[in-house]
């Protein structure tokens, strides 16, 4: 019985300690292979959820995600290309502090700058 309740404590604890937290993902992310890419995520707290801002600071470009939920350790949300009419579903996690983008079967990595 004693070894159940330790080692039913230790699934507890990693269990806890590997949830992420909307905190973690909030910030100035930079992309790692284009320093010109930015992308800004914030709470908006009037909705209680995260809004997401990517800037391109080489040219005129803004694209606004739709944040959709969280779910364990990734988050997800999608936007629409209005010139292509393309949907694109992004799932966002964090792998040793660097964001990673998944979109329609494509990564990218960000770090964070801010």
């Amino acid at each position: 019985m004693k070894n159940l309740i330790i080692i039913l404590s230790l699934f507890t604890s990693m269990f806890t300690f590997s949830q992420v937290n909307q905190e973690d993902f909030k910030g100035v992310w930079q992309a790692d292979n284009n320093s010109e890419n930015i992308l800004i995520i914030y709470e908006n707290k009037k909705y209680d959820e995260l809004n997401f801002y990517n800037y391109k600071l080489d040219e005129e470009f803004l694209i606004t995600e739709s944040f959709l939920f969280q779910e364990e350790n990734t988050i997800k949300s999608n936007y629409q290309d209005h010139l292509t009419q393309t949907v694109y579903n992004n799932i966002y996690s964090l792998d040793r502090k660097k964001l990673v983008r998944s979109t329609n079967g494509m990564k990218q990595t960000f770090t964070k700058i801010n």
